[in-house]
C-alpha cells in the first residue's frame, strides 16, 4: 500500500465488501448480510451506508 494505512473491517462489513466485489449490487448484499446475521434490516442499511461512506473517503471505493 502506498500510503501504509490499513482499512480494517470487522465480520458484516466483511460480508459487505465480498459481495459487492462479486456482485456490486447493493441489495444482493444487504439481503447476503440479512441472511448471514441475526440482525435488524434497518440496522444493516445505516451500517452499509456508513460502511460506503467510510471506505469512498479513504478512497478505497468510487461510485459507478
Amino acid at each position: 500500500m502506498t500510503t501504509g494505512t490499513y482499512f480494517a473491517l470487522d465480520p458484516v462489513g466483511s460480508v459487505f465488501w465480498k459481495q459487492l466485489a462479486d456482485h456490486g449490487d447493493t441489495s444482493k448484499t444487504i439481503e447476503a448480510v440479512l441472511n448471514s446475521f441475526a440482525v435488524d434490516r434497518d440496522q444493516v442499511v445505516d451500517d452499509f451506508c456508513e460502511l460506503i461512506d467510510q471506505l469512498d473517503a479513504e478512497g478505497l471505493i468510487a461510485a459507478s
